[in-house]
């Protein structure tokens, strides 16, 4: 027999087994047809955000859909099984918490994958999230006065042996450093790539340089600003 199925479907099945301790028995079963890739996982788009600004919980459904079960919640090395919760009054346990319909994980700035594992009488599934979040730090901005700046504006190339260099920012005009590499003589944009930092070579910068750094872990963004402050010379005034 052949028959054609889409998506998924249950098909129940009716036959004589001559294995199951008596002869000739009449079994009963419903078996679950579907592509594997369906009852395998499923990963989301990266969630990134700036630090603190993170506006919602990671966050696993009990049921996101008919006869689709919470059974366990994974954020990178640390696992927890929902009835873990059955004898906690007040349905925590470390920065996980039971809360109404959700299993929700309390980290200030939560970094790394959230996996949802999830029961179904035939089959289980995974839901994979993965959280990116980039540090802002914003330093003093420097006012110089015209064509007196004694050093060039700069990303260094690396902040530490995992964090490097990635993108350059001045002014919403964005180079990837791969790209001022492989540009002649390592430079574009006004920018050139030395030995450990990237030089903008303008020596009257005007407005706001942005370093983005990433390393496997996080995303580190360090802005400054930079004003050029001219001599103004105003008609004298006879009174």
């Amino acid at each position: 027999m052949i028959f054609e199925i889409r998506d998924q479907q249950f098909v129940r099945l009716e036959y004589d087994c001559n294995d199951c301790g008596e002869p000739r028995k009449l079994v009963f079963k419903n078996i679950l047809f579907a592509k594997y890739d369906y009852l395998n996982f499923k990963t989301f788009p990266l969630v990134k955000y700036s630090d603190g600004q993170l506006h919602f919980k990671p966050n696993c459904s009990l049921e996101p859909e008919k006869y689709l079960y919470l059974a366990k919640i994974i954020f990178n090395d640390k696992s927890i099984a929902l009835k873990d919760f059955e004898n906690k009054i007040d349905k925590k346990i470390g920065t996980f918490k039971l809360h109404k319909k959700f299993v929700i994980s309390n980290v200030k700035n939560p970094n790394g994958k959230l996996t949802c594992v999830y029961s179904h009488p035939y089959y289980i599934v995974e839901l994979h999230q993965n959280y990116q979040y980039y540090k802002n730090i914003t330093l003093l901005s420097v006012e110089y006065p015209y064509d007196q700046l004694y050093f060039s504006a700069n990303c260094s190339v690396k902040k530490d042996n995992l964090t490097l260099l990635n993108t350059i920012i001045f002014n919403n005009k964005s180079i990837k450093v791969k790209d001022l590499s492989g540009a002649a003589i390592n430079s574009k944009e006004n920018l050139m790539l030395g030995e450990n930092v990237i030089i903008y070579k303008d020596k009257n910068p005007e407005g706001k340089l942005v370093c983005i750094y990433k390393s496997c872990l996080e995303q580190l963004q360090i802005t400054q600003e930079y004003v050029s402050i001219r001599n103004i010379w105003l008609p004298f005034v006879k009174y």
